[in-house]
């Protein structure tokens, strides 16, 4: 027997076009969660982003502190944790690779992103591991022990992303 609303058995996961949760349009099911069709959250502050960044290459890593950038600007709360090579990205001093591409060097980026409001944390072991002490990355950049970064990879809507 077919689920109310249903017309064949092979459709009953999917809505019904006269359902609530079928656009008005009948093109497609509802979205409730966007504005409109570019995709925009309906409230990015309600959305958090923590960006697990682990390339220590400038514009590997300049491209995924600029995505964290563009989600802190449209008003969803960032939070950077540099792990493994990435760490290199926050130092202060050193060469990093500017491509034409890019308009500014990750350790810049990182400054901008403090600025605006993201938290950025860096790995204790990985900076030991490789001879650096928190006074030689951006200032700002805040040590990233297990136990804080729990309230990071916990927190409630928390969307994590590797880059």
């Amino acid at each position: 027997m077919l689920e109310r609303g249903h017309t064949h058995a092979t459709d009953r996961h999917f809505p019904v076009r006269s359902s609530p949760r079928w656009r008005a349009d009948g093109i497609g099911p509802a979205r409730k969660a966007h504005d409109d069709l570019t995709g925009a959250l309906a409230s990015p502050e309600n959305h958090p982003l923590l960006l697990h960044m682990t390339t220590g290459d400038s514009w590997r890593g300049a491209t995924g502190l600029e995505f964290a950038r563009a989600m802190l600007k449209i008003g969803h709360p960032v939070a950077v944790f540099l792990n493994l090579d990435a760490i290199r990205l926050a130092l202060r001093t050193g060469e990093q690779e500017k491509k034409a591409s890019m308009p500014q060097v990750p350790r810049e980026i990182i400054a901008d992103l403090i600025r605006g409001g993201a938290i950025v944390l860096i790995c204790q072991p990985c900076l030991s591991e490789f001879g650096f002490k928190l006074d030689d990355v951006v200032p700002g950049v805040q040590l990233g022990s297990s136990g804080y970064l729990e309230n990071f990879v916990f927190a409630d809507n928390m969307r994590t992303l590797t880059w």
